[in-house]
């Protein structure tokens, strides 16, 4: 059925291939994405909620889906794990900039940021010193506007990481009378206070430090430790699209279930999910998704009945006694 001009009613006109039908995409980037930010238009009216989260992996997934057209499913997927930061792509370049006017008391550590690729990567050095450094950043900015008070009341939710950006970013009279150098100060002296916790933490060797090492996930039983999981190692912070956010390096929340769906083949879709497909210790199925999830990779996703039950290991059956 297509429409007939000018009269918006439809006759039949039989069949066109797919690449003649007229059609637009909607939304014309041809793809929605959301990643917990405000997704409100401007001068929207109805409270659907008061608190989102910033727009970094919103903005990131954007940046990326915008990049290049012909995905697969295997891009979804690295997409899903995703750790550049762009709180590090604004932040980073402060920093050194501010290092060339007030020297850091620890330069060795300073050049990890140097070609730094700006991913959270489970094999890199720099996010050890990074995550540190924003909290510390954060910590001496807001204490600075807010009173320790003001800070304690911040700190339930977490400070606000865009307004200190775009602060630092065009220092004002906030910063006292002279924005800038004020600024930078509080750029080298927040990293110096970070490093010098990163040395005493990890040790006196940046170059040995790895991420993954002191960044993870844990996986304790609510019952008995006996049924607790490996600690998982992870990339990505929380402000990352393979969201991974939590207290002192340890993962609180994010994703533990993904998919990436084909349309076109059911059974061409896969997901991850953490910790295994049982709930009972013991089982071989108690954690057998965790290796997976925690080196970001997938499992198959079928639908169809005979896919289904070619892969299936057993079945349960409840029947009532009556």
């Amino acid at each position: 059925m297509l429409p007939v001009p000018g009269d918006g009613r439809y006759e039949w006109q039989g069949f066109l291939p797919f690449e003649q039908l007229p059609m637009s995409l909607n939304p014309p980037s041809g793809f929605i994405a959301t990643a917990n930010n405000n997704i409100l238009p401007q001068g929207y009216d109805k409270p659907l909620n008061y608190e989102w989260a910033s727009a970094y992996r919103f903005n990131r997934l954007v940046e990326t889906l915008s990049a290049r057209k012909g995905w697969t499913r295997e891009d979804f997927q690295r997409l899903q794990h995703d750790e550049v930061s762009l709180p590090a792509r604004e932040l980073v370049p402060l920093l050194l900039d501010a290092a060339g006017r007030h020297a850091p008391a620890h330069p060795e550590i300073l050049g990890l940021f140097r070609g730094w690729d700006l991913a959270m990567r489970k094999d890199a050095s720099a996010p050890v010193v990074f995550l540190l450094w924003t909290d510390s950043l954060l910590t001496r900015y807001y204490r600075a506007r807010a009173g320790e008070d003001g800070l304690a009341l911040l700190q339930v939710d977490g400070p606000d990481l865009p307004s200190m950006i775009k602060a630092l970013r065009a220092p004002d009279a906030s910063f006292g009378s002279d924005p800038a150098a004020s600024r930078d100060r509080l750029l080298v002296e927040s990293f110096d206070a970070a490093a010098t916790v990163a040395v005493a933490r990890f040790g006196a060797n940046p170059g040995a430090w790895r991420y993954g090492s002191v960044h993870g996930a844990q996986f304790h039983h609510p019952l008995a430790r006996a049924f607790d999981l490996p600690d998982a190692s992870r990339g990505g912070d929380g402000w990352t699209v393979n969201m991974t956010g939590g207290p002192d390096f340890r993962q609180s929340s994010g994703a533990s279930w993904r998919e990436v769906i084909d349309l076109a083949d059911w059974d061409n879709s896969v997901g991850t999910s953490v910790p295994g497909q049982s709930g009972q210790p013991g089982s071989p199925f108690y954690g057998n998704l965790l290796p997976m999830w925690e080196k970001g990779e997938y499992f198959p996703l079928l639908y169809s009945r005979p896919a289904v039950e070619r892969e299936t290991a057993h079945v349960l059956w409840l029947r009532p006694a009556k």
